[in-house]
């Protein structure tokens, strides 16, 4: 959520100036939150981006320090504090945190900012207090940022070939059983001149459960383990998903776009909702028996459940034979010998040829 900080707020801590006609600087904090009932909440647990600043303007304050000696602290000079120029006029903007993903065996999350070009891990095993704070937690270290990456700059490390991101939305771990597990992957909106990527990134995460760097160096690692570029591009929005086939699932905001692509950049999937007035901010593609209970009812051969057995079945059934495409699902074992083979897809290329 946003803060609202007035301008005496903002000077208080070392901010040097407020780029908006509302005289605002919008923090940013997380909540969360227990359902009380239909209509009520309790706050569980919070953290506050307020609660970890650093500033090198004003050596009277408590929180002047060298900015590139403290990497877990966040420089309150850097960037704008909005503008006057948003889509909804005057704004107090500054971070513009645009995703958040939960690790439950780190017991960490990872949040984006789009504004600054990074993206952060945090502690989640504090109480509230200590997430206020720059001690304790699993990491010892409070609420302040154990790891952060894509923008070394922000913090006066690094050159600006180390500004890896730009704009990027999504940002998640990669869930367990999953190939490249825990590792993070995202949508990076302009890697390029009108070109996006996705990134996928191998934190130095060490047996402690806290992240490596060197002295006087940024953060690693130097560059994404995978990433995938094409042609396409979107200036809001997007997202990138890893499947459980070691495919990902990429959505193109703007375009409406969604499609899927392999370890080495075949397109499987593709799917173009059409029309310039769509958007599709990230979509995720769930497995049939994604809610529980086993496959549903369905007829051998209508792979794609239109209630007709047609080429596009065959379609389908061809990506699931050939490992490169959708999972094996039982509708596409045309012959019912538990696999999925072009034994199938021929079986039932004769079928839809003689019915």
């Amino acid at each position: 959520v946003w803060e609202k900080k007035t301008t005496s707020e903002a000077y208080a801590v070392g901010r040097q100036s407020i780029d908006n006609s509302l005289n605002e600087m919008w923090a940013e904090a997380l909540l969360e939150v227990e359902p009380v009932g239909t209509n009520d909440v309790n706050i569980a647990w919070e953290w506050h981006i307020w609660d970890h600043l650093i500033q090198d303007a004003d050596s009277v304050l408590p929180n002047f320090g060298v900015i590139a000696e403290h990497p877990e602290l966040q420089d309150v000079n850097y960037g704008n504090a909005g503008s006057n120029n948003g889509p909804g006029g005057p704004n107090g903007d500054w971070k513009h945190l645009n995703a958040v993903d939960y690790h439950p065996e780190l017991d960490q999350i990872v949040i984006s900012s789009r504004h600054h070009d990074e993206f952060y891990i945090i502690d989640h095993s504090t109480t509230t207090e200590e997430a206020s704070g720059h001690t304790d937690g699993n990491s010892g270290m409070g609420g302040d940022y154990l790891y952060r990456w894509g923008n070394p700059q922000a913090y006066d490390r690094g050159t600006n070939s180390d500004h890896l991101l730009a704009g990027q939305h999504g940002v998640n771990w990669i869930p367990e059983g999953y190939p490249g597990e825990g590792n993070l992957i995202l949508f990076n909106n302009n890697y390029g001149n009108n070109t996006a990527a996705v990134f996928e990134i191998v934190p130095p995460l060490n047996e402690n459960g806290n992240y490596t760097i060197s002295p006087n160096q940024p953060f690693g690692p130097n560059n994404p383990t995978w990433f995938h570029a094409g042609n396409f591009h979107t200036q809001m929005q997007g997202g990138a998903f890893r499947l459980p086939n070691g495919n990902t699932f990429i959505t193109d905001c703007d375009d409406a776009m969604m499609f899927e692509v392999t370890e080495n950049h075949d397109v499987v999937w593709s799917h173009d909702y059409g029309g310039t007035q769509y958007f599709i901010a990230r979509a995720q593609k769930y497995s049939m028996d994604y809610l529980g209970g086993g496959f549903p009812d369905f007829t051998v051969g209508d792979v794609n459940f239109d209630g007709i057995l047609d080429l596009l079945d065959m379609i389908y059934m061809l990506d699931m034979a050939s490992g490169n495409g959708y999972a094996p699902t039982p509708p596409a074992d045309f012959n019912d010998d538990g696999s999925v083979t072009i034994t199938d897809v021929i079986l039932f290329l004769q079928y839809i040829i003689y019915n």
